[in-house]
């Protein structure tokens, strides 16, 4: 989730996947 890191709801939303 590199390549989406920059966006914020979608950092926050990789981190709910991990």
């Amino acid at each position: 989730c590199s390549f989406i890191k920059r966006f914020f709801m979608s950092y926050f939303y990789c981190f709910h996947l991990i």
